[in-house]
């Protein structure tokens, strides 16, 4: 014979609103770790279960909770302003101005060739 304290709650998932907790927590948990896996990122399930008095008799409800991870969203730099504005450039670096390099002229080709005959 079992011993009644350690499946007690066991036997309340199973008999609980017919066991559709326990199987609506066991689809949950399927999908949370499919999550996970997709996401590389951490999640969770909680179970809650409130017991309230009820005369000679207890209420009982239950909650499921989950957080699936949350994927990463970009991130972009930006510097505050003077007017309390964000813009792209630091305001505080010095402009760098670019400017087109002249090409040097094309290297005289010789023909070694016709040199040495």
């Amino acid at each position: 014979m079992s011993d009644p304290i350690n499946n007690a709650f066991s036997r309340l998932l199973a008999e609980f609103r017919s066991g559709e907790s326990l199987a609506e927590l066991s689809a949950e948990l399927q999908l949370l770790v499919a999550k996970v896996q997709e996401t590389n990122r951490p999640g969770s399930l909680t179970y809650t279960i409130r017991i309230t008095p009820a005369g000679e008799a207890m209420t009982v409800t239950d909650e499921i909770k989950t957080k699936p991870p949350v994927e990463e969203r970009d991130h972009a730099i930006f510097f505050p302003t003077e007017d309390h504005a964000l813009s792209r450039s630091n305001p505080e670096q010095k402009e760098f101005v670019l400017r087109e390099v002249p090409k040097p002229p094309a290297p005289e080709v010789r023909d070694v060739a016709a040199q040495q005959a």
